[in-house]
């Protein structure tokens, strides 16, 4: 399975890194007894922070996997004559839970879609204590059983049922942020690594407590770095939005410049092909000023227009690398795509057919660098927005400062 430029980064951050120091954490006696009387109470502080967040910011795959994981939790640390049943039927479960709970959309918890999959999980919960007061040795014997012929699954100190449940978790979770490589995406296959270890405790009378913290602990600071990432990032472009522009014109140092881009003619587009191709066109565009040379940041500004900013740049420096980007935008190909064109650039490429349209795409851009005259970050954009209508107006398709 191959995944999205830049999907590599929210796949290993953060949920990796949690799983990785709650690994290194873990087993280092030293530290693991140090944190030992403190994980009760850690536990509790993050199922109320993480009931808070996914109250708060309408995460209700939050809410969910929350429910499941305090639940797996309680029952794994149960000490009753069921035990065994519940280590067993948790081990499948969960992971399988975990794997449905990330193809849910974020519809509400009180919703007659929400509702009905309260019910759906309150229907396993009856069936499982069904199976337990009915048939609960035949139902240990068959999940017991060993069936996969690889001799490395003997290796592993989880039944083969269990092992084959996260394996098909793995794959559905894998296959969705494929799909949606998001953060919150990302998460749940960590959250669901955690969960394996967990499960794995229970297998050798260990606790579980600790890896199920840490489960919770990254669907959380999952929930907070999506949340990040839509106050801050162009849902559309996947450039850093309007609040991130902002936020770095706080940070600039004494010397640097700022470019105002703009898409020339993007109305006729919008027009003559509709919204769609415009969205087209501001993503390609964005992909081009995500790789600008020179040290540039871009920004989404609004609409069809970018802001980049020259840290530690001067005038000439920078108007050298935005002409270059100017050049490759104006002698690159649109390809419009048609309704049957896949999203994804397939790995072998259909002949064409005549029916797609090729389009070209310049912009203008006007540049200003701080100054006596310029002193001030909003002094300065402004500078540029003015050279920006200069290039505009000198016929589009050029670099003004």
């Amino acid at each position: 399975m191959s995944f999205p430029s830049g999907a590599i980064v929210p796949l290993l951050f953060p949920g990796g890194l949690l799983v990785g120091m709650m690994i290194w954490v873990l087993h280092n006696p030293p530290l693991a007894l140090m944190i030992e009387p403190f994980i009760d109470v850690l536990f509790l502080v993050i199922v109320v922070a993480a009931f808070f967040f996914g109250w708060r910011f309408n995460r209700c795959r939050l809410l969910y996997a929350l429910a499941l994981l305090v639940l797996t939790d309680r029952l794994l640390g149960w000490n009753s004559a069921a035990h065994e049943f519940i280590r067993l039927v948790a081990g499948i479960a969960l992971p399988l839970n975990l794997a449905v709970i990330v193809w849910f959309g974020e519809r509400g918890m009180l919703t007659g879609r929400g509702i009905r999959r309260w019910l759906f999980f309150a229907l396993q919960i009856a069936l499982l204590g069904w199976l337990y007061h009915r048939y609960s040795n035949i139902t240990i014997d068959l999940l017991e059983r060993k069936f996969i012929p690889w001799p490395v699954a003997d290796l592993c100190p989880l039944p083969h049922s269990v092992q084959s449940a996260f394996s098909l978790a793995f794959v559905l979770l894998l296959f969705r942020y494929g799909c949606y490589p998001k953060v919150f995406e990302g998460c749940f296959i960590w959250a669901t690594m955690a969960a394996l270890f967990a499960i794995a405790q229970s297998f050798i009378a260990a606790p579980a407590t600790p890896y199920i913290v840490c489960s919770l602990l990254i669907l959380l600071v999952g929930v907070v770095e999506s949340s990040y990432s839509q106050a801050f990032r162009d849902e559309l472009t996947g450039l850093p939005g309007r609040r991130s522009l902002n936020e770095a014109l706080l940070k600039l140092g004494s010397r640097y410049a700022i470019a105002m881009v703009d898409i020339d003619h993007f109305k006729k587009f919008n027009d003559t092909y509709g919204h769609d191709v415009g969205d087209q066109v501001l993503r390609m565009v964005a992909e081009s000023l995500r790789v600008v040379r020179g040290g540039g940041r871009a920004f989404r500004y609004g609409g069809e227009e970018f802001a980049i900013i020259f840290r530690g740049r001067e005038l000439p420096e920078t108007v050298r690398h935005l002409e270059a980007l100017r050049e490759e935008l104006a002698t690159s190909v649109f390809i419009l795509r048609g309704k049957d064109r896949p999203h994804k650039k397939p790995e072998k490429p259909r002949p064409a057919t005549g029916k797609e349209q090729e389009l070209r795409i310049t912009v203008s851009i006007g540049v200003a660098q701080r100054s006596g005259e310029n002193n001030s970050p909003e002094e300065v954009i402004k500078a540029a927005d003015e050279a920006l209508y200069r290039a505009k107006s000198g016929g589009r398709n050029q670099v003004a400062d």
